[in-house]
């Protein structure tokens, strides 16, 4: 973890409300793994704390971070109002991210609106590793979808659904998933979106693949982004023991079948 300066390359509405931030990092060497998030200090007076956002891609060669945004307030306006040559402060690479089994050759990816963001690293990685990714991806219409070509472009197998049906089939992601493993079933699969989504396909999942490795990003209110202000608490079975941990330093990825909701 560490305090670098970030200048914007560019800032860009790439569907309803949700913008594609590009920063040059003036820290190039860190190591940033799939699932990891930054907290950036967003240029808002009104905005005290730093928003937590996931990386959505990170390129070491040029020292290009990608981050989505979703437009819901004061200090996520002004961060995707910046221009290019803005700079601001990012705390970086945080928290733990999601991790492939050995030997694993096929990752199915599920995400939900702007948790299907953190998703676009692990498909890269995982087919530059020359794994099979097929990816489920939900959103509320077609107007809010994004990173299809840039997805479809990396070889992934994509399934869209909407909750309109105006883009692929009309539907949920957890049910596009049943169906899907009632003919086959992945090494992997991790997910992010939220929690009503997640839930469900932690269902699915228990009840079609029971002991498929399966890991699910959480979608938390933080604060500080580091564990010290335990606003992010979430609760996690493991061994049948139920632990409150932070979402923020202890995860936010953790065991799909291990999360307990509310």
């Amino acid at each position: 973890m560490k305090e670098t300066r970030a200048c914007v390359l560019s800032a860009e509405e790439i569907s309803r409300g949700i913008f594609r931030l590009r920063l040059r990092m003036d820290e190039p060497d860190m190591p940033v793994g799939p699932g990891q998030f930054v907290q950036i200090a967003s240029p808002s007076p009104k905005a005290f704390l730093r928003r937590p956002i996931s990386i959505s891609d990170w390129d070491e060669n040029t020292h290009v971070l990608e981050l989505i945004i979703q437009q819901k307030g004061e200090g996520t306006r002004a961060l995707c109002a910046m221009k290019p040559g803005d700079e601001t402060g990012v705390l970086w690479p945080l928290g733990r991210g999601y991790s492939l089994p050995e030997g694993a050759k096929s990752l199915w990816l599920a995400g939900g609106g702007v948790g299907v963001a953190p998703l676009y690293l692990c498909a890269r990685q995982a087919r530059q590793r020359g794994m099979q990714v097929e990816a489920f991806l939900g959103f509320r219409s077609a107007a809010y979808a994004y990173d299809i070509e840039k997805l479809t472009a990396l070889g992934v197998s994509l399934h869209l659904i909407s909750d309109d049906g105006t883009l692929g089939e009309k539907g949920y992601v957890h049910q596009a998933v049943s169906r899907a493993l009632e003919n086959s079933r992945p090494d992997a699969l991790f997910t992010c979106g939220p929690p009503r989504m997640l839930e469900a396909l932690q269902q699915t999942v228990m009840a079609q693949a029971p002991g498929l490795y399966a890991q699910a990003s959480l979608e938390e209110r933080m604060g500080c982004g580091y564990g010290v202000c335990r606003v992010c608490a979430c609760k996690v079975e493991h061994d049948g023991r139920v632990q409150t941990l932070r979402a923020c330093a202890d995860g936010p990825v953790f065991p799909l079948q291990e999360v307990k909701w509310a």
